[in-house]
């Protein structure tokens, strides 16, 4: 599942690379769309123990009776702590599982949903297990009409990344392997033999003094 995962992952960041993250209204017009939100969760505060929440919306539905999707993730960064619901009207039967790094839903409705706007169906709850970065992927989706006919509709997946920008070879903390990185690239530049972007960590396309110090004041981070 982890190389699923990291294959996913690329995937996923040369998708935003090229295009930017996915915007929502940016999509077809008339286009039904679930997606995570928000679609990246970034940050050194969720150290392990912390939670993170996200959402599963829709959007530019006009007949959603029923859906079926699934979440994965690397399940030793995260695990599942728990899922409420945020969509009650007319709901007609819940189906739910989970394991380490996945979650499946199956809702139905009584009624069906219309709505162009985005639509919270369920948030979930995830518990930080460690430093690391994992797609918060969306994917086996189904949605379909009052009549059982598939819905054409687009998946966005999520993204968690807790990694430390100066904890460079990223292995968990900011330390002497992190200054000797930038030693190794010092004076280097877009083309020079020794370019290493990620030892420019003030992204001002030099490696020089400021790199050093800046990694330097976040020495011993985790």
């Amino acid at each position: 599942m982890l190389e699923i995962l990291k294959i996913a992952l690329l995937e996923w960041l040369i998708v935003t690379v090229m295009f930017g993250f996915v915007n929502v209204a940016a999509m077809g017009e008339g286009e039904a769309v679930i997606f995570i939100e928000p679609e990246s969760i970034v940050g050194t505060d969720y150290k392990p123990s912390t939670n993170i929440t996200f959402y599963v919306n829709v959007a530019n539905v006009t007949d959603l009776l029923s859906l079926a999707f699934n979440i994965t993730y690397a399940y030793d960064i995260l695990s599942f702590q728990e899922f409420n619901l945020e969509y009650y009207k007319n709901l007609g039967n819940l189906k739910v599982g989970q394991g380490p790094g996945y979650l499946w839903f199956n809702l139905s409705y009584n009624t069906a949903i219309i709505t162009d706007v985005p639509l919270t169906l369920v948030n979930v709850t995830l518990i930080v297990q460690d430093r690391g970065e994992t797609l918060i992927d969306l994917h086996g989706t189904s949605l379909l009409s009052s009549d059982g006919t598939p819905i054409l509709h687009t998946a966005v997946d999520g993204y968690f990344s807790n990694f430390n920008p100066y904890d460079i070879n990223q292995d968990g903390i900011v330390d002497i392997w992190d200054i000797a990185i930038v030693a190794m690239a010092f004076g280097s530049y877009p083309g020079h033999e020794r370019w290493n972007p990620d030892a420019d960590v003030n992204d001002d396309g030099y490696v020089d003094i400021i790199d050093m110090t800046l990694v330097a004041q976040h020495f011993g981070e985790y």
